[in-house]
């Protein structure tokens, strides 16, 4: 019997080669594939900021400022202040440090998801190839996942240790969600639904609880909450218009998510189509098809295992149902783009760490749970080199799932010949 100070450290070592692993597959050649043009939307609004120093909250386009601010310290290290003097790499850098970060945080999770869970969950977060693809994409959504985390561990820790500082953290993600993207609403909603459903015919312990929460920790989470999204939003006092608008833009995506007429409209199986096993070219697979089942596995042993009702079952119940109603509901949601899963992807990430440790611990015999570790270990192998295939050699071939109205790698060679020209013009770049 592994004594939990033993369970812990060998916990601890799990994460710490997830996130070597995760660094390794996110970091290199960040320049290998051309922007995607929302990248470059992106990057234009963190270059002019950078350069400028304003920032101006658009309500119709480009989401939330926290991918900007993110971007303004190591960008500014690297050029001195000059657009024109980043590079590629320095944007995709921001994402990469989140979906590390996103990574780590796991450790937060280890007593509901367990010490097996943990390092599973961990290491399929590493490998999972659409959080290593868009890890390395300068858009919100990684950040957004990361912040959409960050929250649900520190409603956990909350639950854990009642305290002034997890419930400034949980209003801090909060805040950090909603100036990062509008979609957090759709979290939120999973988060409210879940909370309902488990509260279903344990009404009155629910209302113990919400009574156990003293008035004051209420007010330093929304405060924080609103505080944070505020500072984004106006720009840090620059634009007090930016908090306002950042509730009217609901009208436009709500619109723009049910238009008819949208170019990004697509079926509700669209997202299960991308991360299922699928064959383009012969020798050549794609899917994360061993995330879906070990999360299947990990949600049945959740609802069909042993009942217990102490807080770590309740916490995975929960999980099981967030990760259920989110799916749900951005498979209903007509605007679909590839980057959009990875928010409810995650959860069956967890899930399927879930999954993988009942598999692991089910045999009673050492050798069948080591037989059982290596066959997960082959699997999440193959999950890793579909990892690099996606991310490398074919990160703007239109035979990976995830590329998306990708800009051709013949770009390229447009700069080098603009760069060509610069290097013999009077006036320089």
């Amino acid at each position: 019997m592994i004594s939990r100070r033993s369970s812990m450290l060998l916990t601890a070592v799990g994460l710490v080669g997830a996130v070597l692993l995760g660094l390794a597959l996110r970091l290199p050649e960040l320049d290998r594939r051309p922007m995607h043009n929302d990248e470059a939307n992106q990057a234009y609004k963190a270059g002019m900021l950078l350069e400028t120093g304003v920032y101006r909250y658009d309500p119709h386009e480009h989401h939330g400022p926290t991918l900007y601010y993110a971007t303004l310290p190591g960008a500014y290290l690297q050029s001195g202040g000059s657009f024109a003097a980043t590079t590629m790499a320095d944007y995709r850098l921001v994402p990469v440090v989140f979906g590390v970060l996103l990574i780590l945080l796991t450790w937060l999770a280890r007593e509901a998801l367990g010490a097996i869970g943990t390092v599973v969950a961990a290491g399929l977060t590493a490998l999972s190839p659409a959080m290593v693809y868009f890890s390395r994409f300068y858009i919100q959504e990684m950040l957004l996942v990361c912040c959409t985390f960050a929250l649900l561990v520190s409603l956990w820790r909350y639950a854990r240790h009642p305290c002034p500082g997890w419930a400034a953290s949980t209003g801090l993600c909060t805040g950090l969600m909603h100036a990062t993207k509008e979609t957090c609403l759709l979290a939120w909603i999973a988060m409210a639904g879940a909370a309902m459903i488990l509260a279903t015919g344990r009404r009155a312990a629910a209302k113990r609880t919400l009574r156990r929460i003293p008035a004051a920790h209420f007010a330093i989470a929304g405060l924080t909450a609103i505080t944070v999204s505020i500072l984004f939003f106006s720009s840090f006092g620059d634009n007090w218009r930016g908090p306002l608008d950042s509730l009217l833009t609901y009208g436009t995506y709500l619109g723009r998510a049910g238009a008819a007429d949208n170019s990004h409209q697509h079926p509700w199986w669209f997202y299960l189509r991308l991360l299922t096993w699928q064959r383009p070219v012969p020798k050549l697979t794609w899917g994360e098809d061993i995330i879906l089942v070990l999360a299947l596995i990990g949600a049945l042993r959740i609802w069909f295992g042993r009942r217990e009702s102490d807080a770590p079952a309740m916490a995975l119940r929960f999980l099981t149902l967030y990760t259920l109603l989110l799916t749900a509901i951005y498979a209903a949601i007509p605007y679909k783009t590839p980057w959009c899963l990875l928010s409810f992807w995650h959860g069956w990430i967890l899930l399927a760490g879930v999954g993988a440790q009942a598999l692991i611990l089910r045999p009673r015999r050492l050798s069948l749970r080591l037989a059982v570790a290596v066959i997960l270990g082959a699997g999440m192998v193959q999950l890793g080199r579909r990892a690099i295939l996606a991310s490398y050699r074919y990160a703007a071939n239109e035979r990976n799932p995830y590329v998306y109205a990708q800009t051709s790698t013949d770009f390229m060679r447009l700069i080098e010949h603009v760069e060509g020209i610069a290097a013999l013009h009077p006036e320089g770049t």
